[in-house]
C-alpha cells in the first residue's frame, strides 16, 4: 500500500459518485494519497484481465449495480473475486440494499452500500485498509522505504543532467558539493581527490552513485545547489526542498534506531537519541505527521528534479534528451 491508498472504480458513468471525493479528503488527513483508477471498458475480458494483471495493486474495488444490459455489479463482483480474493470491495445502488444482498449470493466478502451512504462505506473500508499496514512497526518500513525512493529519485536526477547537455555546468557544481563533504569528511579526501583531479580515475557519477561517500544527505546539498538557478515560479517547492534534512531524513534516521516498547498499556516505538539528543515517542500521531510532510516532500521534489532535468538538459536513460 505505501503512502497511496488505490482504489478501482467501476462505473458506466463518466462522474463517478461524490462519495470519491469525500474518501479523498479522509484519507488526506491521514496522511494517504488516493489514487483512483476507472474501468475503461466493462467487458468481462477486460475487467478480468485487470485483475489478472493489477490486482494486487488496488486497496478497494467499488463497482455500481447498474453498469450494461449485458451485465450488472453483481456479476463483475464474480469475476472480480476469482483473482482478487483479498482485496476489499464494496457494491453501490441507489437501490435498496435488501434487493442487492439478494443478488450476492454467490459472492463472499463484498460489502453493499446505498448510494446515499456511500460516503460512510467507504471511509470505514479505508479504515480496515489502513488497520491493515498500520502497525507501527510496519509503518515504520513504509515511510523508510518512501525515503529510499526520495532517495533514488535525487540520485537519478543529478546523473541524468551530469550526462545532460549541460553536463558541464551541472558537474561544476557537484564538484563544489565534493569540495565541502571532502573538508567535512576528511577520510574520504583520497577518493573525492582521484574526482577533483581531471586526470582521475573516478568520475563525478560514480561518486554521486555510491551510497558510502556520498549519502543522502549530500545528495540533498546537490539538489539544493542546482535548485539556486531555477526561475522563481519553483520558489515554494525550493523551500520545501531546503527543509528536507530537517523534516524527512533527521526523522528518518531517529525511526531507524527506534526500538518497541508499551506505553499506559500501547505500543510505541522509542527512539534513543533522536534528533538534538532527545528521545522521542514515536506514536500513530507521529506516524500519521510523517506521512503528512511525506507526501509534501515527494511533491515538491518531483516538481524540483523535473525542472533541474529541464534547466540541465538531463538525458533519459536510452539516452535521448528529455522533454520534461
Amino acid at each position: 500500500m505505501k503512502l497511496d491508498f488505490r482504489l478501482l472504480i467501476v462505473d458506466n458513468e463518466r462522474r463517478g459518485p461524490e462519495a470519491v471525493e469525500d474518501l479523498r479528503h479522509y484519507l488526506d488527513e491521514r496522511g494517504f494519497s488516493l489514487v483512483e483508477t476507472r474501468a475503461p471498458d466493462l467487458s468481462k475480458s477486460a475487467l478480468v484481465e485487470v485483475a489478472r494483471q493489477k490486482g494486487k495493486d488496488f486497496d478497494l474495488v467499488m463497482v455500481d449495480f447498474v453498469l450494461q444490459e449485458k451485465h450488472f455489479g453483481t456479476d463483475v463482483l464474480e469475476w472480480l473475486r476469482e483473482e482478487m480474493k483479498y482485496t476489499e470491495m464494496v457494491l453501490y445502488s441507489a437501490e435498496a440494499k435488501s434487493e442487492l444482498q439478494k443478488r450476492m449470493k454467490k459472492t463472499e466478502g463484498v460489502f453493499i452500500a446505498h448510494k446515499d451512504d456511500l460516503e460512510g462505506v467507504l471511509c470505514g473500508l479505508a479504515d480496515i485498509v489502513i488497520g491493515k499496514v498500520v502497525d507501527l512497526s510496519q509503518m515504520r518500513g513504509i515511510v523508510m522505504a518512501e525515503v529510499a525512493e526520495l532517495e533514488v529519485h535525487m540520485t537519478e536526477t543529478i546523473v541524468r543532467v551530469l550526462d545532460g547537455t549541460e553536463g558541464a555546468r551541472a558537474r561544476e557544481i557537484v564538484l563544489k558539493v565534493l569540495r565541502d563533504l571532502m573538508e567535512k569528511r576528511g577520510e574520504l579526501s583520497q577518493v573525492i581527490t582521484e574526482v577533483l583531479d581531471p586526470g582521475g580515475r573516478r568520475c563525478v557519477a560514480d561518486v554521486v552513485e555510491d551510497n558510502r561517500i556520498f549519502s543522502a544527505r549530500w545528495k540533498w546539498e546537490g539538489l539544493k545547489s542546482f535548485a539556486t538557478e531555477l526561475p522563481p515560479s519553483l520558489r515554494e517547492d525550493t523551500k520545501v526542498l531546503n527543509r528536507f534534512n530537517r523534516e524527512i531524513l533527521s526523522r528518518r534516521n531517529v525511526l531507524a534506531h527506534a526500538r518497541e516498547e508499551m506505553q499506559n498499556g500501547k505500543p510505541v516505538l522509542q527512539s534513543h537519541g533522536g534528533r538534538r539528543g532527545k528521545r522521542e515517542v514515536i506514536d500513530e500521531e507521529w506516524m500519521r505527521r510523517m506521512r503528512l510532510r511525506l507526501r509534501k516532500h515527494r511533491r515538491a521534489m518531483e516538481a524540483v528534479c523535473g525542472a533541474i532535468v529541464a534547466e540541465f538538459g538531463g538525458m533519459e536513460a536510452d539516452g535521448e534528451e528529455s522533454s520534461s
